[in-house]
Parts: structure tokens; sequence; C-alpha cells
């Protein structure tokens, strides 16, 4: 009936009384049945008429379900219903979010694998499953838990950096190998070894790039160390290579600061008619003044940095003193990491704190021509009250000259 199908008479009659059974029917079809007595001089008429629907036996549960969780998804397997011919239906919840059970849109006809993708990595998962065919649904196997998660990262390499005014510039390379990098973020770690500082800090922010510009926490003139890490669910891998740069320092190009003695004693006055003159550029300094390209001669004749009141007479570039001053920082590190940090701060290049020395020097006297003169007579007293080795007069064993 369920076909729609005309009645067919059977190939072969039943020779013996009263029972026949039908086989070859299709589960759930509803069927019709009549029969009617023959012999040699015909057939009777027809008897009543009856339909029956046949049915498989209701599903048993199938067991041993199990999980395997890989990237975004799962593996699950389990041992198969002992009713043949069945079909299994997957249920599944995310125990993280707090989701209640999802029977997932289509059966699995086949026994007894199923590969689930588009999970989220880092959630915890449960399944269950159930077998099923025209009698119903069975009760559900054993429940199972896993959490996706990604491979474990590979690091990056080619580290590379450079500095910049109150900032360092650093980019690498990223493993192309990596599957599913969105997945990974990147670290930034570093430490102010001009400082002795010998644990890593790290950056609060994660960084999803190859690159990154460093503008907060760094001093500048300080010597920093960087490196970089890649990170993600499963774990954290840091690159071999470890980075040193200086911030350049910032210059507040406003007028520098003034001392009193040296605005009454002609010292700033002889200084800026001087660079007058001479047409030298200057701009204010964090503490003094600094004319660039053309110092006043000494009594020796030749030509160095010099000061005069308020103002430093530096003997090159604006882009010279600032890699001077970088370099010093070099020097600062070497005898610190040879020797200690006082050694370091005493012993070191330090040209303008030296200088500065000498401005609070003219501003002792009330006129220029008093410290000129004593100046003339005793430079070395002059000279070593301001440091001869922040000065570069003299060199400590390890260091080099700027």
């Amino acid at each position: 009936m369920t076909a729609g199908q005309s009645f067919q008479k059977l190939p072969y009659p039943v020779t013996t009384c009263c029972s026949f059974t039908a086989k070859l029917l299709a589960n759930g079809h509803t069927y019709e049945w009549r029969i009617r007595a023959t012999n040699i001089a015909g057939a009777s008429g027809y008897s009543n008429t009856v339909s029956a629907r046949p049915m498989p036996p209701f599903p048993s549960a199938p067991s041993g379900l199990t999980a395997t969780a890989k990237s975004r998804g799962v593996a699950l397997t389990w041992t198969a219903s002992s009713t043949p011919n069945v079909w299994y239906l997957i249920y599944q919840r995310d125990v993280t979010t707090g989701q209640s059970w999802q029977k997932l849109p289509y059966p699995v006809t086949t026994c007894c694998s199923f590969s689930g993708d588009l999970l989220i990595n880092g959630h915890t998962y449960e399944w269950k499953i159930a077998a099923t065919n025209l009698s119903g649904v069975s009760g559900f196997s054993n429940t199972v838990r896993a959490r996706p998660m990604p491979p474990a990262p590979k690091a990056p390499s080619g580290l590379f950096s450079s500095a910049g005014v109150n900032r360092v510039m650093l980019n690498w390379w990223r493993n192309d190998d990596v599957p599913e990098p969105v997945d990974a973020w990147y670290n930034i770690y570093y430490r102010n070894v001009s400082d002795g500082q010998t644990s890593w800090t790290k950056y609060p922010a994660s960084i999803l790039g190859n690159s990154f510009t460093f503008y907060d926490y760094l001093t500048p003139l300080r010597a920093y160390e960087f490196r970089v890490s890649v990170q993600n669910l499963s774990g954290e891998a840091f690159a071999t290579t470890i980075r040193q740069e200086i911030p350049y320092r910032p210059v507040p190009y406003t007028n520098g600061p003034k001392r009193g003695k040296n605005t009454t004693n002609g010292s700033n006055v002889l200084a800026l008619g001087y660079a007058l003159n001479n047409r030298l550029q200057c701009r204010g300094d964090w503490f003094q003044t600094i004319c660039y390209g053309k110092p006043p001669p000494t009594k020796l004749g030749r030509s160095q940095s010099m000061t005069v009141g308020d103002y430093l007479f530096y003997i090159s570039g604006p882009e010279s003193l600032e890699e001077e001053l970088v370099c010093e920082v070099q020097q600062r590190l070497i005898l610190r990491r040879r020797y200690d940090a006082a050694t370091a701060a005493d012993k070191g290049p330090d040209l303008l704190w030296h200088e500065q020395v000498h401005s609070m020097q003219w501003n002792r006297y009330d006129n220029w021509q008093t410290f000129v003169g004593l100046y003339l007579a005793d430079p070395d007293r002059f000279e070593s009250e301001a440091n001869l080795y922040w000065g570069g007069y003299r060199v400590y064993p390890g260091a080099s000259r700027c």
C-alpha cells in the first residue's frame, strides 16, 4: 500500500494449511494480503483482506565511545549497536560556554567513527551517541569529553631592530609552516641592561603581526635587550635571537637653562657673540644651549668641544652628538659588565654631564675674565672636577673613546 502497488499473486502456491511466512519486505511499508483456494476445477473467491507493517527490532545502545581531540575538531569512535542496520545520532555540547546538548543535523550512516570540525580551540566539549532505526532511538552511549587544542607553536626567527627617538622598532620572520596563525600571537620581552636588569619584563599587550614599535616603558640613552616569542593555547616558543638597542633621547628644542651669574658675568654674552659671529646653529638642550660646528680655539690652537657660560660648543653636527651619546651608553655598559655599576658611572664617558659641570664652574665667578684666567693657569684642576673620564680625557681599561 505504501508504494501504491496493485495486488500481486505470489509465484508459488502454499501446499499445506494453514500458515505462510513472508520475507523480503521493506520495513516501514504497509502491506495488504488476501488468499483464495485453488484446485483443478478452478479458484475460489477471495478471503478477507488484512494489512501489516513490518518493522525492525528496537535498536540497542552503542557503547565504548571514545574522543580524541585535534585542532578545532575531534575524532569519535565507538562499538556498534548489537542491532543491525542502524544509523547513529551524535549529540554534542560546549561545556565551556554552558551549552545544552545539541543533536548534529546529519546521522552517521556507517559504523563506527566520526570526525567533527569547526570547534573552538581551548573549549571543552562533551559527546554522546545513540542508535536509531524505524522503530525508534536507543538509549545513549557513555559520555566522553575532550578539549581541542592547536599544535604547539614554532619559534619565530630573524629578529631585527633599530632605535629611534624614545622608541625601538622590532620586526621578525614568522614561520610560514605554523598552522592556523589566527590562533597564535607574539609576545615582546625586554630588560634594561644599562641599569643591571637580568630578568625579562613582558610587554603587557600581545602582538598579532610580525612587527612592533616599542614606544612605552623605555628610558632614553639606556641599553635594552629584546626578545620575541610566539604563543598559543598549547604553549610558547622563544626566538633564539636577542637584540640590543639604545633609544635616542628627545631634545626639548627650547631655550637652554641659564644659571644666575652666567647671565651677569658676561660669559653668556661672550658665548652668544661668538655663535652669532660664526653663524653657528644653536638649540636649547636639557642642561645647556648647544651650538654646533666650530668651537672656540683652545690655548693650544686646536679645536675641541668646550663650554662657555651656559653654552656648549660641540665640534660637529647634531647627529654626531646623538651618535656619540649612544656610543657612551655602550662604553658604560662594557664597564658595568667588566667591573661594576659604580665603575661604569664614574669611569665611563658622559660628555653632557662633564660639560654642565663646566657651566657651573663659570657660574661661580662675577666676571668671565676671572674664570678664564684661573682655567688657563690650571686647566687640570677644572677638568678633573668635571671628571676626566666623563669628558673623554681619560679612557678606562676595557672601554673605547667615542
